[in-house]
């Protein structure tokens, strides 16, 4: 409107309701040269960064052992072992009985053994090694 004194202000920064508790202060320049009807605002904001969980590594099971046959027919035996009667029960509870069985028994007899190193040249003197290498980097009263 010519010759109005009246200013209005309809420029905005969107923010999400999340959001809304890190601006820490909002203005608007009606003076800047930037050659428009528009107005400069500017919002000062305060980030904080989500803290991820880490996740506890999963154990490994040296699946290799099980390529010998002495070491399946063991790995069976074991696994049949741990397994009850049949009985009356229905499938979901005899499946569930089963891989209760097979992860016993693969803890006993495959976690920590056999490791396929994700590089192959590695050796077991190099994992020796290292090994020691972290034992002695380690404090004694700890």
């Amino acid at each position: 409107m010519p010759g109005d004194i009246t200013r209005y202000e309809i420029h905005h920064i969107l923010v999400r309701r999340r959001y809304k508790n890190q601006v820490k202060q909002c203005k608007s320049y009606f003076g800047s040269d930037i050659n428009s009807d528009h107005n400069l605002v500017i919002m000062e904001s305060q980030l904080r960064y989500k803290k991820f969980k880490r996740t506890l590594q999963e154990l490994r099971w040296g699946s290799k052992l099980l390529v010998e046959k002495d070491n399946i027919e063991r790995f069976v035996t074991d696994i049949e072992g741990n397994l009850g009667d049949e009985g009356e029960r229905s499938t979901e509870e005899r499946w569930g009985e089963l891989k209760r069985a097979i992860a016993k028994v693969a803890e006993e007899q495959l976690v920590g053994k056999g490791d396929d190193p994700k590089k192959p040249w590695i050796t077991t003197v190099i994992r020796d090694k290292r090994t020691n290498s972290r034992k002695k980097k380690i404090p004694e009263h700890q």
